[in-house]
């Protein structure tokens, strides 16, 4: 019941003001969609990347050694996910790169028609000092790129924009490059740390190698003829175990030892681009959607505005000497107002 007399207040409200509501909300949108106008259309460039899984022999037998022994092997748990890219394309020190990174962009239809210069250079960006610049334009950036994931499929997906098309896809490509040059020098350092060590591991699996070898060697020049001692077969036996066991864990570390050398020269890509950057740009105008949150900011405010002239007219009925009251210091608040403009000019 409560809620059937708001509703039926506020339409009250509406008829009684519809004045207000029929001027402020339309100005307001009018507004947004001149200030959209006059900033100008963007054009946005999208793209779609998938994360490789690791490669790297920690997968396979050597993760299976190092588990043996007791060992950690770096990099042993990659960080794959696509929330890490998220993160990497929004770092800082990416950014700061995008940011310095030269561009040539076509602002014409003649091939004499464009620019050339890193991201500050290019937009107009000002400021007094080289880190001022950079600062400025990071801001300017972090507001034009956009990345989303997908967990279910393991795709990230980078949406930047730009007040021309080309430099929208210039700078959406940058920063695949520099996601796919960081994740390369990741595994690469990551091989050269699996490589050191099972360097470190073959050499003492060589050793331990020709130590069995020799207790062995050594067995046989003395037992020449342990096969009629059961306890002496018994013996022989346990050293051949040994012998083979330490040859087997030595050929495994010496091909993984191979692997590793081969993994940390290795330049191939570490990312799957399924959409690429090149051709996607397309007009961002925001036109329609800035002129209607102005309207819904007309509205909200012709509402506001009209509540507190009925509650004004309602207190000057029940209350004449509070109104009044409320008229006189309004009026001081406009004089005063009024004088300190005077004063300022």
């Amino acid at each position: 019941m409560a809620s059937d007399v708001s509703l039926i207040a506020a339409a009250t409200v509406v008829v009684r003001r519809w004045r207000t509501f029929v001027f402020i909300p339309p100005a307001i949108g009018l507004a947004a969609a001149v200030l959209t106008l006059a900033g100008g259309s963007e054009f946005a460039a999208e793209s779609v990347f998938a994360p490789q899984g690791s490669s790297g022999i920690t997968s396979g037998s050597l993760s299976g050694l190092a588990a043996r022994f007791g060992v950690p092997v770096p990099g042993a748990e990659t960080s794959g996910s696509v929330d890490f890219y998220a993160q990497l394309l929004e770092s800082r020190e990416l950014m700061v790169e995008v940011v310095s990174s030269p561009y040539r962009v076509f602002i014409g239809p003649a091939a004499t028609d464009s620019m050339t210069g890193d991201l500050t250079e290019v937009l107009g960006i000002r400021g007094d000092t080289r880190e001022e610049r950079v600062r400025r334009g990071l801001a300017v950036l972090k507001e034009r790129v956009a990345v989303s994931v997908d967990i279910r499929s393991g795709l990230v997906a980078l949406r930047t924009a730009a007040p021309w098309g080309n430099l929208a896809e210039l700078i959406n490509r940058r920063m695949l490059d520099l996601v796919g040059q960081f994740d390369l020098q990741k595994r690469r350092s990551q091989a050269r740390a699996e490589r050191e060590f099972v360097e470190r591991r073959s050499e003492e699996a060589q050793r331990d190698l020709v130590l069995a070898e020799r207790e062995l060697e050594a067995f046989l020049e003395r037992n020449r003829s342990y096969h009629e001692s059961p306890r002496l077969t018994f013996e022989a036996a346990g050293l051949e175990r040994r012998v083979e066991m330490r040859q087997q864990l030595y050929s495994m570390l010496a091909q993984a030892y191979e692997q590793a050398k081969v993994a940390e020269v290795r330049d191939t890509p570490v990312i799957t681009i399924i959409s690429r950057p090149e051709g996607s740009a397309r007009r961002d105008s925001r036109l329609v959607l800035n002129a209607l949150l102005g309207l819904f900011l007309g509205v909200t405010l012709a509402l506001t505005v009209s509540v507190i002239v009925e509650h004004l007219a309602a207190r000057r009925a029940e209350a004449p000497e509070e109104y009044q009251a409320f008229r006189q210091a309004r009026e001081q608040s406009v004089m005063g107002f009024l004088s300190w403009l005077r004063w300022r000019k």
